[in-house]
């Protein structure tokens, strides 16, 4: 292509490709590849640690919690809330630390939307659209909160809290 006269264009009305601009397209492609790659890589012993302390934590909550999120509005919260503490005070190891302080937010969200159900529906209150907002909101929590988990590799928390 180095033979084409600056400015020209080819058939397609396109300027020619230059061999720079297609190391660089090149470069660019492998480093999207690799990445799209890299997420399922092995963990270290530290992180594997914390993620079997985070699973503990989870099926003591999946428990609690039971099949179905949102049947017992004020036992889940606050079991929800355990785990939250539970959570946050674990330091995690250095690598996938921002995976994990999103797991934990995402956590923390969680357990502040069954929070706001449990006390939409209190008596005083007697809110149901605002404790179906904040189901649904809880619903979508529950789904991110899976997502993280399956990134940090804590699997038991990837089974996320009620199956709906």
């Amino acid at each position: 292509m180095s033979w084409m006269v600056r400015g020209t264009k080819t058939a397609s009305g396109h300027a020619p490709a230059t061999a720079l601009g297609q190391a660089v397209g090149g470069c660019l492609l492998a480093a999207l590849v690799l990445g799209a790659c890299s997420g399922g890589g092995s963990v270290s012993a530290a992180q594997e640690d914390q993620a079997k302390k985070a699973d503990a934590i989870c099926v003591d909550t999946q428990d609690a919690v039971g099949k179905t999120l949102g049947d017992e509005p004020d036992k889940e919260q606050a079991a929800l809330k355990t785990a939250v503490d539970k959570l946050m005070a674990l330091k995690p190891p250095s690598e996938n630390e921002t995976i994990w302080t999103q797991f934990t937010g995402e956590m923390n969200n969680l357990w502040l939307d069954m929070l706001d159900v449990s006390q939409s529906l209190d008596p005083a209150v007697n809110d149901r659209p605002r404790a179906q907002r904040a189901l649904d909101r809880a619903k979508g929590s529950n789904q991110e909160v899976v997502r993280l988990a399956k990134k940090y590799h804590a699997l038991e928390c990837a089974k996320g809290f009620g199956r709906t």
